[in-house]
């Protein structure tokens, strides 16, 4: 939105911290608060004006504004790590071991290939439910976290060319790394780092004979002695 639409929204601010917001501070906020719809951010500004018995911070303004923004465009939460584990149990439980993993998807089915051999039958009395569920949870618990870190990145760089360029770069070399298209190199300070092999273009030897700097007779006897 604009810089006037900005201003307009977080005018709350500017009369209730007058004394402690001047003009640059003013500025940062306008700059880092810009990306959010007018009525969500003046409606954040006023729930965080309401939390705080300070002057709000960008972060905590931001937060609020997260919140309303999901709450408006209906998005669905993130189950809660026990949510998860009960569904994964009720999985394992009611389609069974061979395909229930079929009915999981995103950070559940990813956690639950962790312990899932654990519902194998063929485990008999080795199951233990307070191992999987521990294990289970936390390696929920750091995907989730992991996920919403990435998505507070990609939100970040969503109107930035460059960036989403280099970023999806990047994502296609590690495709093709994970392939086994890679190499080893030595960068200038030691370090060695996995890249993606280089293509090489084929030799044209006809090619670099026509440019040599040599005699025709010198071409020709180097064409029949490599046979072209």
């Amino acid at each position: 939105m604009s810089k006037a639409d900005t201003l307009k929204a977080i005018r709350p601010i500017t009369v209730m911290y007058r004394d402690t917001l001047d003009a640059e501070k003013l500025e940062g906020y306008v700059m880092m608060l810009g990306d959010y719809p007018p009525a969500i951010l003046h409606k954040a500004v006023i729930k965080t004006i309401q939390e705080s018995e300070f002057l709000p911070t960008v972060a905590a303004i931001r937060k609020n504004a997260d919140k309303l923004n999901r709450f408006v465009k209906a998005e669905k939460d993130e189950l809660t790590a026990q949510e998860a584990w009960e569904l994964v149990r009720r999985k394992a439980s009611s389609v069974g071991y061979e395909r229930g993993l079929n009915e999981l998807q995103g950070n559940v089915l990813t956690a639950a290939k962790t312990i899932w051999s654990s519902f194998d039958p063929q485990n008999g009395k080795d199951y233990n439910e307070t191992s999987c569920r521990s294990q289970f949870i936390k390696c929920y618990e750091q995907l989730t976290e992991r996920k919403a870190k990435n998505d507070e990145l990609a939100y970040l760089i969503k109107d930035d060319g460059l960036l989403l360029a280099e970023k999806m770069k990047n994502e296609e070399e590690r495709k093709q790394i994970e392939a086994g298209n890679a190499q080893i190199k030595m960068l200038p300070n030691g370090h060695l780092i996995e890249t993606v092999k280089e293509e090489r273009k084929p030799v044209n030897l006809n090619e670099i004979l026509d440019n040599a700097d040599i005699s025709e007779s010198g071409k020709a006897l180097l064409r029949q002695a490599i046979g072209r």
